[in-house]
């Protein structure tokens, strides 16, 4: 190396004198060299290196402190501390499912039930100070599935068939078919895994079941006979029934079916058949006393009525017009269905000395009744009113052929409508539900007469109806006696229509 390659710097000479002085015995002076040795300069790094891990760089971020899952307190442990807490502090509930009659434990291992630990630990890294967190659970579907499954099978039975319900206190009698019950594994898998998905899953759980085939026996004409015997049989009075089967043409079963009895305002039918049967095209007046007499059971409009179906309009006229309707109804062989005076009529009668039909003392077959010698009918007469005016809807039968002239299909369908209209739901309608299509007419002279009949369709066949109580005096309550026709209806209802329920 040349010295012109080298050369110190002031600053080193410095440095050799200042050693020197500080030096109290100066050594033997230091010859020094002709060359200074130097290295090779070190190479400048281009990227500075990270700086060594230390503990605290490595540990597990915490979650915020006051923080619990499912009531254990997890605030300010790192996620695997928290883990280790929650797997050691949550001990599960077993499982307990209700299937009708059968009540089911199932411990956790069975349907592989667990805390969920990672969706829990997953929701506390977010949680603020303070939260509570709700236990979540994970668990096994297929697991689940078998357990189910093994159920079904301990609850499955055969068929109960037909049966009858009875209400002694309330005096009423309903046919059924009884069931057995099911669980549809796919419907209570989804029940259940909701339920494991609340925070109150260690309650007992009721499963939904389903009714199986009840197989296909029905109630026969003997059964509905046993039945009203049955109801009348716990009754102190008279019950007087007629039900007439529409799809057949026959009487389904009755009770006391040509004992007479008071027709109240279910004649009123008879006398809206009359004037339709008399009067070729009503005017808007008459129209309107019809709406009333049979929507509204106006009796006064009732009267105009029968004046009307002999071109009348005074009380004279509603006489003439009651005599007229009673002949024609023995005419159409009802003779025990009739009404010779017009409605509250004592005081004009009393005043005018009018002479009038009366029938006599004791009509129709025992039981007898205290039946009005003006105003009767029989629960047989009365259904076979009915049973004329819905043929006549149909452009056939004996109304059809007696007047050709005035009634037809859809003047018939016209009644029909009508009596669909009746407010009164206290008495039949009482005991049909609302899908039930009732065209009826009801009426009651109180305390001693309840009565009504009419047209019911359903959905498994119809049927008409008349249905008659009288008690001597008040041994029953007009709402008890209101009910009881409506339960004679559910009865007859329920032969067509028998509810499923489930095999005890």
């Amino acid at each position: 190396m040349t010295r012109s390659q080298y050369r110190a710097t002031p600053l080193v000479a410095l440095a050799f004198v200042l050693a020197a002085c500080a030096t109290q015995a100066a050594p033997a002076a230091t010859v020094l060299p002709a060359v200074l040795p130097t290295s090779a300069p070190s190479a400048v790094p281009s990227v500075v290196p990270e700086p060594t891990a230390t503990p605290e760089s490595t540990a597990l971020p915490k979650l915020a402190r006051n923080i619990s899952i499912a009531g254990v307190d997890v605030g300010g442990l790192d996620l695997a501390a928290a883990r280790a807490e929650l797997m050691a502090a949550i001990e599960l509930e077993p499982l307990t499912l209700i299937t009708g009659p059968i009540s089911t434990t199932i411990a956790p291992q069975e349907i592989g039930l667990a805390p969920a630990l990672d969706e829990l630990l997953a929701d506390a890294r977010t949680a603020k100070a303070g939260d509570e967190l709700a236990l979540k659970l994970t668990f096994d579907q297929a697991q689940l599935r078998a357990v189910l499954i093994d159920i079904s099978a301990e609850i499955a039975g055969e068929a109960g068939g037909l049966d009858v319900i009875r209400d002694t206190e309330l005096v009423s009698a309903s046919f059924v078919l009884r069931a057995p019950e099911t669980l549809d594994v796919d419907q209570a898998a989804a029940q259940v895994a909701k339920h494991l998905n609340s925070t109150r899953y260690a309650e007992p759980l009721a499963v939904l079941l389903t009714l199986g085939e009840a197989g296909d026996t029905r109630p026969i004409a003997q059964d509905m006979q046993r039945e009203l015997a049955a109801l009348a049989g716990q009754l102190k009075g008279v019950l007087g029934v007629y039900i007439y089967d529409l799809k057949s043409g026959k009487k389904l079963a009755s009770l006391n079916e040509n004992t007479a009895f008071s027709t109240a305002s279910t004649i009123k039918t008879a006398i809206m058949l009359n004037a339709y049967a008399h009067v070729e095209k009503f005017s808007a007046k008459q129209t309107k006393a019809m709406r009333a007499m049979i929507i509204e059971s106006d009796n006064l409009k009732a009267n105009d009525v029968l004046a009307a179906s002999v071109g009348g309009i005074a009380t004279e006229q509603a006489f003439e017009g009651a005599q007229l309707m009673s002949d024609m109804l023995a005419e159409l062989g009802l003779p025990t269905t009739y009404q010779y005076t017009p409605f509250e009529a004592n005081d004009f009668i009393k005043l005018y000395k009018t002479k009038y039909t009366l029938g006599p003392k004791q009509a129709g077959q025992p039981p007898y009744t205290a039946s009005s010698r003006v105003q009767r009918t029989t629960p047989a007469e009365m259904a076979q009113l009915y049973v004329m005016i819905e043929q006549c809807s149909r452009g056939e039968g004996a109304l059809v052929e007696a007047f050709p002239d005035t009634l037809d299909d859809q003047r018939c369908q016209e009644m029909l409508d009508l009596l669909r209209q009746n407010e009164d739901v206290k008495r039949m309608v009482s005991g049909l539900p609302a899908s039930a299509d009732v065209a009826h007419k009801s009426g009651w002279a109180q305390p001693d007469l309840q009565g009504d009949a009419g047209i019911v369709r359903t959905n498994g066949g119809d049927f008409i109806i008349s249905v008659y109580f009288y008690q001597d005096g008040e041994r029953y309550s007009d709402r008890f006696v209101q009910r009881l026709l409506g339960n004679v209806t559910r009865l007859a209802y329920s032969f067509y229509n028998p509810e499923l329920i489930a095999a005890e």
